[in-house]
């Protein structure tokens, strides 16, 4: 079939038709006909070029439009294009000519100052690049498009008040502008005001779903207040969106390392560095995830890349120090220790790095002190005051431990602060009839190692007082039967009205708790004796002592790595004689089963244990539980069985130092890592230990995983 006769200009007029209404597919045959019998039409020429441009050929564009531009040598539309497609090639010197040109031909033409500044920004010169921007807004003040990159480019010279004032006008002539709204997001967000940022963010979205900046950032921020399910969706949703956007793979590594997902994190980061190999933060973080996967030469190669770009880095400096402690060389590590926060004298994340390192060390006087530097720096700032908290707990030092703990509940990261609840929090004060709520937080074995201040407010009860206890439903069996409450409720559903409120961790300072007067008696929780006889029925064919085993914590937990023992490891416990061994480790799922290992059985029946009282009545059917921290521990304690803790080498804050015992827990009995990550040499001890409890040798060890019926 003959396509339709058309002249030149019928020809032309119809793909410009077409190319105006974003039917670019339709338009390029036409433009091509045109030049099929007129080579030298110049105005296709340039439309051909703009279309190329707009499908990511700005290799092509340049060709056409420098080929319209010998027979219009001094268009400025042109010879705005050309810088255009210049700039997007990263040729800014070259787009500054053509721009400057165009800019003669046509001073009042904002689109070719617009490029003028693209063409500057790109060469780092930013105050030029602004002046640029401020003439196109003189030439077009309606223009949004020009606010909003006057605007960002405000934001990186840092002069925030005057980028406010341009995304607000733009919000001011159209008040749904994504691009404004995400302005005003990464204004807020700078200055950590989150709830702010949060909602120009997600209204950024939400009139723009495409907008991949938006979705970055609001994945940042996600993180940052630790909702890091949203945080992972988000920066996905980003790369989808435009799959070389830098900050959204480096936001995603970061969303992922909190989950301690680092090889994924890795992969991001190197995403990230494959598209801007210089970004040195990545770089920094990339060390941090090959520090978490044990890869310590690798951190520190990686490291030292992060400081060649920027030698005054703290967190690469932090890193390396870390990664060359772990290799052996402590007199270097402790150097770069110290230049962290040295280097940025200002910077309150240097001195908290700093502090943390060194209590990992063990050096906890050190870290206190570092501790206070942080604060020093930033006193508002609530997670330095929460790490001095956790270091002044781990050195005994209970009472002003209580106190910067409080300043967990002005964290982003704390759930405690979605409550906004309006009554007044309790101080320990006589109650004198009136209502008081007490809420979990924070992990299962925290509320279990807590709750036992409950019974306890009984004694500041007075006639017509009450307290209501809200937990998660996997407790409440566990808790029903505690004194003092009168109503149990499971967290987060409707609350009846109450006067005033505690969380659960604020209540040791509530009664003053000193190392002296921790609240030790145990048991102070207790379980269905019934089910309890159920399980020592199920358990009295096996042989030997029954010895509870957990040697697996929450993978979301950020010390995990560290507390959580590989299954291997624990092949000399099943070398003991006269022992059977039953998994308290209840697996996600999709976790694999352990391997099974010559000597060893493992007896398992976590299927069934469907709460922490079902798993309660199992521990009181044992005779000894083996767990890494995790709220096993708690559990078996605050029942009052004989429990041994296989204690990492930078312990938590709760078991204090280099005590083998517990105040918390008279059963409880440490087994510390007398070195990071040295697990060999305390299970080889426990073993031992094991040998002399047990009585005899069990039958049929034969390396398997046994699912009794």
């Amino acid at each position: 079939m003959n396509e339709p006769t058309l002249t030149i200009q019928q020809a032309f007029d119809m793909g410009l038709a077409h190319h105006q209404a974003g039917r670019l597919a339709e338009a390029e045959p036409l433009y091509r006909r045109i030049l099929a019998t007129m080579p030298e039409h110049y105005e296709t020429l340039h439309l051909l070029g703009v279309l190329a441009m707009q499908v990511g050929r700005s290799d092509v564009a340049i060709e056409y439009i420098g080929a319209a531009l010998k027979h219009q040598p001094r268009a400025a539309v042109y010879l705005s294009n050309m810088g255009s497609a210049l700039n997007n090639l990263g040729r800014h010197r070259e787009a500054a000519v053509y721009c400057a040109d165009a800019i003669r031909a046509k001073p009042d033409y904002p689109d070719a100052h617009v490029n003028l500044a693209l063409a500057l920004k790109g060469q780092g010169r930013i105050d030029d690049a602004a002046v640029c921007y401020r003439e196109a807004l003189r030439h077009a003040p309606a223009s949004s498009g020009i606010r909003i990159n006057l605007g960002n480019l405000l934001f990186e010279q840092r002069k925030f008040a005057e980028a406010r004032v341009m995304f607000e006008e733009v919000l001011r002539r159209e008040p749904n502008h994504p691009d404004a709204h995400n302005g005003l997001g990464v204004l807020a967000f700078e200055e950590l005001n989150l709830e702010q940022a949060e909602r120009h963010y997600r209204e950024a979205v939400k009139h723009n779903p495409n907008l991949a900046s938006g979705h970055s950032n609001l994945g940042l921020l996600m993180r940052d207040i630790n909702k890091l399910e949203e945080a992972e969706f988000h920066c996905r949703e980003a790369i989808r969106l435009d799959p070389k956007l830098i900050h959204a793979h480096g936001n995603l590594g970061l969303a992922l390392a909190d989950r301690n997902r680092f090889e994924e994190a890795e992969a991001h980061y190197r995403d990230a560095l494959a598209l801007k190999p210089d970004f040195m933060q990545v770089s920094a973080n990339l060390a941090i995830a090959l520090y978490e996967q044990g890869r310590y030469a690798e951190c520190a190669a990686q490291a030292r890349h992060a400081l060649s770009l920027d030698p005054t880095l703290a967190q690469a400096h932090n890193s390396l120090a870390a990664a060359l402690f772990e290799l052996g060389d402590v007199e270097e590590a402790e150097r770069e220790a110290r230049l962290g926060p040295e280097l940025q004298p200002k910077s309150p994340l240097a001195a908290r790095d700093h502090a943390l390192l060194l209590r990992d060390w063990g050096r906890i006087e050190e870290s206190i002190i570092a501790c206070e530097e942080a604060i020093r720096r930033a006193p508002d700032n609530p997670e330095g005051h929460v790490n001095l908290a956790g270091t002044l707990l781990l050195n005994g030092q209970l009472e002003e431990g209580w106190r910067e703990y409080e300043w967990r509940q002005r964290s982003y990261k704390s759930a405690l602060r979605s409550r906004h609840l309006l009554q007044p929090q309790w101080k320990g004060e006589r109650l004198n009839g009136r209502t008081l709520l007490i809420y979990t937080e924070q992990g299962v074995g925290d509320n279990i190692q807590f709750v036992r201040y409950v019974p306890m407010i009984e004694g500041v009860l007075e006639p017509g007082a009450k307290v209501i206890l809200s937990a998660p439903k996997g407790l409440l069996r566990l808790f029903r039967d505690l004194h003092g409450i009168e109503r149990l409720l499971e967290i987060d559903k409707s609350l009846p009205p109450f006067d005033l409120h505690c969380p659960m961790l604020s209540l040791p300072l509530a009664f003053g708790t000193t190392v002296e007067s921790i609240p030790g008696d145990t048991p102070y929780l207790s379980v269905d004796p019934e089910e309890v006889a159920a399980w020592r029925r199920r358990l009295a064919p096996l042989e030997g002592l029954k010895i509870g085993i957990a040697w697996r914590g929450n993978k979301l937990f950020s010390a995990d790595r560290r507390r959580s023992i590989p299954w291997e490891t624990l092949a000399p416990l099943g070398q003991v004689p006269g022992i059977s061994l039953i998994s308290l480790d209840k697996r996600e799922p999709g976790v694999a089963e352990p391997p099974p290992r010559e000597g060893m059985v493992l007896h398992d029946w976590t299927d069934e244990l469907h709460d922490f009282a079902a798993t309660g009545a199992l521990i009181e059917a044992l005779d000894l539980v083996i767990s890494v921290d995790t709220a096993i521990v708690h559990l078996a304690g605050a029942l009052a069985k004989p429990v041994w803790l296989l204690n990492r080498f930078a312990s938590d804050w709760r078991w204090l130092r280099e005590r083998e015992d517990s105040p918390w827990y008279p059963t409880l009995r440490q087994f510390r890592q007398s070195r990071a990550h040295d697990w060999h040499s305390v299970i080889e001890r426990v073993a031992d230990e094991l040998s002399k409890l047990a009585s005899r040798r069990p039958k049929g060890r034969n390396g398997r995983v046994i699912k009794p019926a």
